[in-house]
């Protein structure tokens, strides 16, 4: 929305190969990858984390081409937790 306000126009090919980052960022804010759970503030903070994510990545000196590695063993690891919390909770 940043990106269409300040340049006024949208090309179609913007986000080409984000989708990784946007499921990433979804599954580290709550929501279930099945659907019916989630919330707007859980995805704002899910976004913020992979931010800071990839930018320490940067910062650390680790290569562009292992990011995509990394968030992929994030999400696995999201996933694992909030089922691990799933059962947790069906067990008590």
């Amino acid at each position: 929305l940043m990106k269409v306000a300040l340049v006024r126009y949208v090309n179609s090919f913007d986000l080409m190969g984000t989708e990784i980052d946007i499921i990433a960022a979804v599954v580290l804010g709550g929501a279930a990858i099945y659907g019916g759970v989630g919330s707007v503030i859980g995805t704002v903070l899910g976004v913020s984390l992979l931010v800071v994510l990839k930018n320490s990545l940067v910062l650390v000196g680790i290569p562009s081409e292992w990011d995509y590695v990394i968030i992929g063993i994030v999400i696995i690891f999201s996933i694992l937790f909030m089922n691990y919390g799933e059962r947790k909770r069906k067990l008590v």
